[in-house]
């Protein structure tokens, strides 16, 4: 009787336990926060909007539209000096800041063919490296 009416308690428990919307939380406590979070997703986004049509930033606002000239200051362009400088920030996060191994990591960086390692470590898997999702794909797998 002792162990029928234990059996009985936690099925009770079990049962008050799976009807909770809590048994989908455990193991992830961000799932609590979500709730949280949507509000103050949409609270900041409503301001936001709220702001724009108070100042009259919206589409009619009688603004004209940036020249061609402004627009095309945007379009990217390489540069060598561009290129140098994000090369030694690589190198110095490589390096955990240590100046003389950064050169050296950058060096590596800018002597590594990585196109073509990845073409002869992943083409023959059929993943193509101009693909984002097979490129990211890569990067996951090799990572792990």
């Amino acid at each position: 009787m002792k162990n029928i009416s234990k059996a009985i308690i936690m099925a009770l428990i079990f049962g008050l336990f799976a009807g909770n919307k809590a048994w989908g939380q455990i193991g992830n406590p961000g799932l609590m926060y979500q709730g949280a979070f949507n509000n103050a997703m949409f609270l900041t986004t409503k301001s936001a909007i709220e702001r724009g049509m108070k100042s009259g930033s919206g589409e009619n606002s009688g603004k004209s539209r940036p020249s061609r000239t402004a627009s095309s200051d945007l379009n990217f362009v390489s540069s060598a000096k561009v290129h140098d400088q994000v090369l030694e920030l690589i190198g110095t996060i490589a390096a955990n800041g240590n100046k003389i191994k950064a050169k050296s990591a950058a060096e590596t960086i800018r002597n590594a063919n990585f196109m073509a390692q990845f073409e002869s470590i992943l083409r023959p898997f059929g993943f193509n490296r101009y693909n984002v999702p097979d490129v990211f794909t890569a990067f996951i797998l090799l990572s792990w």
